[in-house]
């Protein structure tokens, strides 16, 4: 019985993996549409959920891209600030 309860929760976690992925995916894809510094904050968000999920490790190539991807994007956080200050004057 324990080991159900074992392979439950890794598979529960794995699909975890699988939509934390799905929603980045979804989220770039709304960017390239509509790029804004809240969707930018979205993105950050899941890719440090992803960087921290508990099998990323088996994963070494998607982990270096998300602990990549993340310095890209906070800085197109903040690239977008000033843009957004700087067209309300």
């Amino acid at each position: 019985m324990r080991s159900k309860s074992s392979t439950h929760i890794d598979t529960v976690t794995t699909e975890s993996i699988d939509r934390l992925q799905a929603r980045l995916f979804f989220l770039m894809t709304r960017y390239t549409t509509r790029p804004c510094q809240q969707l930018a904050e979205h993105i950050v968000e899941s890719l440090i959920l992803l960087c921290q999920h508990p099998h990323i490790q088996l994963m070494p190539a998607q982990q270096h891209i998300y602990s990549q991807s993340v310095n890209l994007w906070r800085s197109r956080i903040t690239e977008s600030v000033p843009k957004k200050v700087n067209a309300g004057h």
